[in-house]
């Protein structure tokens, strides 16, 4: 139970940023446009592995739901050189995750929501797993955002999936192996270990989710994972993006890259 390691990624744009706190609900988040197969081919710079694991996620997931996926594009337009006016989370090294928006009048993102409806804003919480059409981990998918001079950037964005959990351990030990940003506020699931108390319970908690309270709390990691181990029946609200907990289930490995937060 440590930090993943902090590799040097760019010291110009790596910052630790304060998180809005997602509240834990059951609501259904809404379904808004759907992302084709073939769209999801187009500019892919994931493994074939990978690009097929979304694939497959996405398409049984609308078949599942009856509806269009909460999986949307949004379109923002930024100064040559400029940021997005997102903080992102780069931890579990698959997916980048909206931690905050900016809403400054010069940012990107606020004024992308301004002009578009509730049902396709960007708000805390969300994962974005394509930058202008190209799908990849979360390290490949910051230097897009960081290094594209394309003043227009078209990020695929999905909704979480948040689920409320109780957890007794009963003696057990937790059985998860977590990794986090050493500023973040998020607690990301690498591993369930099997005899561990989340194995045992059978609670819907798999590699990939991310931990974003614990027994009503959202904060720093290291105060979460406190929690978490001096609890003995710990409340667990967890945020799921089924393309990262497929693409884990089916074997691709995380990439190396910096457990921090990136300012975009």
């Amino acid at each position: 139970l440590k930090p993943i390691s902090t590799s040097h990624f760019d010291t110009r744009v790596i910052r630790t940023m304060a998180i809005t706190v997602w509240c834990c609900s059951d609501d259904d988040p809404g379904y808004v446009e759907t992302i084709t197969k073939e769209r999801l081919h187009k500019n892919s710079i994931l493994s074939e592995s990978m690009t097929s694991s979304w694939v497959s996620t996405t398409a049984s997931y609308q078949a599942s739901s009856g509806k269009e996926t909460a999986l949307f594009e949004a379109v923002l337009l930024r100064r040559p050189g400029g940021g997005l006016g997102l903080s992102l989370d780069l931890s579990d090294s698959m997916s980048l995750f909206v931690s905050r928006v900016d809403t400054g009048d010069a940012a990107p993102a606020h004024s992308y929501n301004k002009a578009v409806p509730d049902h396709l804003k960007i708000v805390a919480g969300d994962y974005i797993l394509a930058v202008n059409g190209n799908w990849g981990k979360a390290k490949d998918l910051a230097k897009l955002i960081l290094y594209d001079e394309n003043p227009e950037v078209i990020l695929t964005v999905r909704r979480p999936i948040l689920k409320q959990h109780t957890l007794r351990k009963e003696g057990s030990a937790l059985g998860l192996e977590l990794q986090y940003a050493r500023q973040g506020r998020v607690l990301c699931v690498g591993q369930v270990h099997a005899g561990g108390a989340v194995a045992m319970s059978g609670i819907d908690i798999k590699p990939g989710d991310r931990i974003i309270r614990v027994n009503g709390y959202g904060g720093r990691s290291d105060e979460l994972l406190t929690r978490v181990k001096e609890s003995e029946a710990p409340e667990l609200c967890t945020s799921r993006c089924p393309e990262v907990c497929e693409a884990l289930s089916r074997g691709v490995t995380p990439s190396s890259g910096p457990s921090e937060e990136l300012l975009s």
